[in-house]
């Protein structure tokens, strides 16, 4: 039985650690990429820009370059060649209305993009409302680059 109690708590303690990680790396996430994004476009860089939440900004991985954002990149560097100039325009916690009040204006200032992505709506749910997210998906889609790469979350 002390075993158990034993093995219970260090399977808290673990939680505990592992949960406080996650919540640091919201903020140190989101510092890495608005730093990345500050960085000046070379003329023969592969720009890809990324709109979203926190999977855009890779909360979860080991580095914000470990998540799917930075594998992309990596992908596309490795068939290219090309360096790949990663925009990523996402916030965690971000819902639709913040992609299309805050992260499609950005988006406009680039001059030239050769990749979009976006990954959004999880957030929404927590306060979902048909008609409501109906109408803001619905700008969001027409607000969105043609040939933009949209994630599918299975319901």
């Amino acid at each position: 039985m002390k075993i158990l109690l034993y093995l219970l708590a260090v399977a808290v303690l673990i939680f505990i650690i592992r949960l406080g990680d996650l919540y640091t790396q919201l903020s140190r996430y989101q510092k890495f990429w608005d730093y990345q994004n500050r960085l000046p476009i070379a003329q023969d860089d592969f720009v890809y820009v990324a709109f979203g939440d926190s999977a855009a900004q890779g909360v979860g991985a080991s580095t914000p370059v470990r998540g799917y954002v930075g594998l992309i990149a990596r992908q596309i560097h490795e068939d290219t060649g090309k360096n790949v100039k990663i925009i990523n325009l996402s916030k965690s916690g971000g819902k639709i209305r913040d992609v299309i009040d805050t992260q499609i204006p950005k988006y406009k200032e680039i001059k030239k993009v050769d990749l979009v992505t976006i990954e959004i709506g999880a957030n929404d749910i927590l306060t979902f409302e048909p008609g409501e997210f109906r109408k803001d998906i619905t700008e969001l889609m027409n607000l969105l680059p043609a040939g933009t790469v949209i994630s599918d979350i299975p319901s």
